[in-house]
């Protein structure tokens, strides 16, 4: 049986069925009963107090990260139609659930910022995400809302980086935001990956919606490193083709060596295989020749 049609995870084993909830929220659930589902299968699952309801993208998957002392759940059956269809009404309750409780927010004068309302499928529960940049005591608040719910309420304190997942978005590229449509965890990004590719180093530039270094700074970071470790020295001068050059930048997407000629000041651009074969030192570097001002759209990849 293929990973896109699994009864994996019988008798509360590994692999685990990964469920994806609204706001990009996921988890890895057991399958005790052995059902058949497939990638886009809308399931009902065991939760806190109740059951909720969600969407299949991995059927035999690894298991993931949990909160402290949340046990692993299990699947209880695929959702029928009139569950689907409540999905719909969930979605526009949940958006009378975020106003209100941002209305309460500033009633009671808290420093917080709610960022999205998640209605457990079944009712029994409902959750505020906030962020904050101090620790706030949101007690009075909570039962506030639970007076006017009528229902469970937790609020979630989240990072930068969850709070953009939950909202979505189109980041600079034009595209959906990578975290809330494919990735799964946040791995560290640093400013030395945006140095490593020769990225102005203006956050305007490398800033994504959550005001942290964008994720994507991390997908071609493996590919500039040893490239540039084999590549020369900005501000070297070599010797090619009987013209003594200086080296401005290496365009690790193209694989071209831009060189300004010594004599002329003309810029080249010279493929690194043939500057490889053909180039030799021409003497000590020379920082101020050349300076290293950023790189062109070609290097941004």
């Amino acid at each position: 049986m293929s990973e896109a049609d699994s009864g994996a995870g019988p008798g509360g084993e590994g692999p685990f069925i990964h469920v994806a909830f609204r706001g990009g929220r996921r988890e890895a659930f057991t399958n005790p009963e052995a059902l058949v589902v497939r990638c886009g299968d809308y399931v009902l699952v065991e939760a806190e107090r109740g059951y909720d309801l969600g969407r299949v993208t991995v059927c035999a998957g690894p298991e993931l990260k949990r909160r402290r002392k949340q046990p692993i759940r299990a699947l209880v059956r695929h959702a029928t139609r009139e569950e689907l269809a409540r999905l719909v009404t969930l979605a526009q309750e949940d958006r009378q659930a975020f106003e209100n409780c941002r209305s309460r927010v500033r009633h009671f004068g808290l420093e917080m910022k709610i960022v999205d309302a998640e209605t457990q499928f079944d009712g029994n529960r409902i959750t505020f995400y906030f962020t904050a940049d101090r620790r706030v005591d949101f007690r009075e608040l909570v039962r506030d809302l639970a007076s006017i719910f009528r229902t469970r309420i937790e609020l979630r304190q989240v990072g930068a980086r969850d709070a953009a997942r939950r909202c979505d978005g189109i980041g600079p590229c034009g595209r959906r935001l990578c975290c809330t449509g494919f990735l799964r965890d946040f791995d560290p990004v640093t400013l030395k990956m945006a140095k490593e590719q020769n990225l102005p180093l203006n956050p305007a530039k490398i800033s994504g919606s959550c005001g942290r270094l964008m994720c994507c700074l991390n997908y071609e970071a493996a590919s500039y490193r040893p490239a540039k470790a084999e590549a020369p020295a900005p501000g070297s001068r070599w010797q090619l083709d009987g013209r003594t050059y200086v080296v401005r930048r290496f365009d690790v997407s193209n694989h071209h060596l831009r060189l300004v000629d010594d004599a002329s000041g003309e810029t080249v651009a010279v493929e690194a295989e043939e500057f490889r074969r053909q180039a030799v030192p021409a003497g000590a570097p020379a920082p101020s020749a050349v300076r290293n001002d950023g790189c062109d759209s070609s290097d941004a990849g």
